[in-house]
């Protein structure tokens, strides 16, 4: 937690859940770190909403990497590395949530 409280960002409330069958009906985009878990999600997947899993590394391709490494067991540098991995594939995913999905939602909608 000290890496993300240098970075002014409290997550000692978060809490990981289990994946449930209508998260795929419940959220518009369901995001991985790493390619075990993207493969997960995929394979429980409905047929017709895999369009919405994807790896948060995917918007960040100037990191070279598809993954976010889990540091859990590992010294500070590996949750800086973590910290640094998934605030760069945040700013790039918002980018795309701003640009592509939601006015590709507002065009839905309006048909």
């Amino acid at each position: 937690m000290s890496a993300a409280r240098r970075r002014g960002i409290e997550i000692g409330t978060i809490r990981a859940r289990a994946l449930k069958a209508d998260d795929f009906h419940r959220f518009d985009r369901l995001i991985a770190l790493d390619r075990y878990n993207y493969e997960t999600l995929l394979s429980r997947c409905p047929g017709n909403q895999g369009y919405k899993i994807h790896l948060l590394m995917h918007f960040a391709p100037e990191w070279n990497t598809m993954e976010v490494a889990d540091p859990y067991g590992g010294g500070a540098e590996l949750f800086e590395q973590a910290f640094d991995r998934i605030e760069a594939a945040a700013r790039g995913l918002l980018v795309v949530v701003k640009e592509e999905w939601l006015p590709a939602a507002g065009r839905a909608e309006a048909r």
